[in-house]
């Protein structure tokens, strides 16, 4: 039990050094963490996230599937992991890990939120949508899935769908000038579209 403590402490001593100090502070530190912790999924997860914070997304990709390995079906890896395989441009991959971390957990509205992102790259826009609404289903109260949704449908050439997206969103999150803003450019779209 007293080297779980100490692996404890030392994984807050990270944590710390992120927020404090910025992800490149934490980075020697959680190497060496998940050296000596190798099957410690938080160990490699966090190591993941710093990498990829610190700009090194070949020793994130790595670290994260090696944390998948001791633990397929964590949804924050299989979120991690889609979100760098997306930036990576292997769009199809990055599916395939997004679609594992909408399962369970806390991440799903993040998850989804990301698998529209990348049927939206893929201009899969039914699909996108399809997944946005599953978003909005999971969260009604929040105006992102809505704004996603708008976005979309307005590169579809859906104005009035699109229109209705933006005012959902606008209602949901009234102080947000940037969904006035796309709001009010949709509204013209639709007067000069009818």
């Amino acid at each position: 039990a007293n080297g779980e403590s100490v692996e404890n402490l030392v994984f807050e001593q990270a944590r710390l050094l992120k927020k404090i100090h910025g992800p490149k502070a934490a980075l020697p530190v959680l190497t060496r963490l998940a050296q000596e912790n190798s099957s410690s999924v938080e160990a490699l997860s966090l190591l993941a996230q710093v990498q990829a914070d610190c700009g090194d997304m070949i020793s994130a990709e790595k670290t994260a599937r090696k944390a998948l390995e001791t633990n397929p079906n964590d949804p924050e890896i299989n979120l991690l992991l889609g979100r760098l395989l997306y930036k990576a441009g292997q769009l199809d991959q990055s599916i395939v890990y997004l679609k594992l971390a909408t399962v369970s957990g806390d991440k799903s509205l993040e998850a989804l939120m990301e698998l529209g992102r990348v049927y939206q790259a893929r201009r899969e826009f039914q699909t996108a949508i399809q997944v946005y609404q599953q978003a909005i289903m999971l969260s009604p109260k929040s105006h992102q899935p809505y704004l996603a949704a708008g976005s979309v449908l307005r590169e579809a050439k859906d104005y009035r769908g699109s229109e209705a997206m933006f005012r959902r969103a606008a209602e949901l999150a009234p102080e947000d000038v940037n969904i006035q803003r796309q709001l009010g450019a949709v509204v013209a779209l639709n007067l000069v579209y009818e």
